[in-house]
């Protein structure tokens, strides 16, 4: 399901683009980040999900508008992971490189 959006959304786009195993990769590290918030005494009773997103940046200088693929996700305190991708604006930053950001979120 994921993997036809994302080929939908990528069709004619050659530059900033992700595959499955990126998606892969990054549902992993919404994984490990889960596991790690879980094992404290805090984030096993108060952690409702941690959520993430990761897309590639371009230089400051960088002539014109750029576009990138997002991958966006959650995943819950039992488990459950929802993922969505879509283009986005690239952000711009003194070097290239893949920002990706993972935060939990607590009640």
């Amino acid at each position: 399901k994921i993997e036809e959006k994302l080929n939908k959304i990528q069709k004619k786009c050659r530059a900033r683009t992700k595959n499955i195993s990126d998606i892969k990769n990054f549902i992993n590290e919404l994984k490990v980040a889960r596991e790690k918030a879980l094992t404290t005494a805090s984030g096993r009773k108060y952690l409702q999900k941690i959520t993430g997103q990761e897309s590639e940046a371009v230089t400051k200088n960088y002539p014109g508008n750029a576009e990138s693929t997002c991958i966006r996700g959650s995943i819950t305190k039992y488990g459950k992971i929802e993922i969505d991708v879509s283009r986005i604006r690239s952000y711009r930053i003194p070097c290239n490189g893949c920002q990706s950001k993972i935060t939990p979120i607590y009640s």
